[in-house]
């Protein structure tokens, strides 16, 4: 569920764990016990401070909603650091031979994180827009030496035995729309890792059928939708349509649902063995855990 907080940044609770209350109010579900936040929404359906407050409590904050053009750099600094974090001890030192590759790098918001740690880093992303904003701001900063950057469907995307480490943050695997696709990435990912490479991704789980539609303090009406499964192929998916003051202006996303024992399953399938995982916010979680997990979560997958 996306939320527009009360500073006017996007928010991502997990529908698993929070539903909304016809007055305003939102019940957070821990360990079986129910949690009432009152006063969390307002009438146009924003999160107000006493709601932010409240969900932060409970731990069920998650990413804020990356767009093409804005992601918190705050935020960005602080993700950038824990994925640093798991990456940097698999180099004895960041050189010309520790490549690696960000998955839907889009404008770069880590990706200038990884090159400033020294590292050389491949970004590949759909959107060549995106990637042309990640170009500028690595040429600003000095670091266009470092970077390389593919406008790719990163579903159809391999280079053998090329990487040592390769990640995708902001929940962008469940961009590729399909269980089918998601499955054939996890393959070209393994094919791309050199041998004991890894992979780091960062997914939202598990969210059950169900809808809920708000306006934003830009005038724009957000519809998010968890449909359920379509019979002819098993899968159910996400979507989420954001319409302008403009009935003209829409943007329609899609996102395949995944559940943590869909995401284990592919990817041992694809070869990997689950080497670590981590909550939303980079508390450890025990790795048998995945195919049982909930909410938003960081999964290192290992070749």
């Amino acid at each position: 569920m996306m939320l527009l907080g009360p500073d006017g940044t996007w928010v991502s609770v997990p529908s698993s764990r929070v539903t909304v209350l016809g007055r305003g109010d939102l019940v957070v579900i821990q360990g079986g016990a129910e949690t009432v936040i009152s006063g969390a929404l307002t009438a146009s359906h924003e999160l107000t401070a006493a709601g932010y407050a409240g969900l932060l409590e409970c731990g069920v904050i998650s990413t804020f909603f990356a767009t093409d053009t804005y992601f918190p750099a705050m935020c960005s600094r602080w993700e950038a650091r824990h994925v640093l974090a798991v990456l940097q001890p698999r180099f004895a030192s960041p050189d010309g031979d520790s490549r690696v590759l960000d998955v839907c790098a889009g404008p770069g918001r880590l990706s200038l994180h990884v090159l400033e740690a020294g590292h050389q880093l491949d970004a590949i992303d759909i959107s060549e827009e995106a990637l042309d904003q990640l170009r500028y701001k690595a040429a600003g900063a000095g670091l266009s030496s470092r970077l390389s950057t593919f406008v790719v469907d990163a579903a159809n995307f391999a280079r053998p035995d090329h990487y040592a480490f390769a990640y995708c943050a902001a929940n962008s695997i469940k961009y590729l729309g399909s269980m089918s696709r998601v499955q054939r990435h996890l393959r070209m990912i393994y094919r791309s890792l050199r041998a004991g490479g890894a992979y780091l991704i960062h997914v939202g789980l598990s969210v059950r059928p169900g809808s809920v539609t708000w306006r934003g303090a830009d005038g724009r009406r957000v519809d998010w939708t968890v449909e359920e499964p379509d019979p002819r192929t098993s899968e159910a998916v996400e979507r989420v349509r954001v319409t302008g003051p403009k009935s003209a202006s829409e943007h329609v996303q899609v996102q395949v649902l995944l559940h943590g024992a869909d995401l284990t399953a592919m990817a041992e399938a694809a070869g990997f063995a689950i080497g670590a995982m981590w909550g939303e916010d980079f508390t450890r979680v025990p790795k048998g855990e995945l195919s049982s997990s909930t909410g938003n979560v960081w999964a290192l997958l290992q070749k």
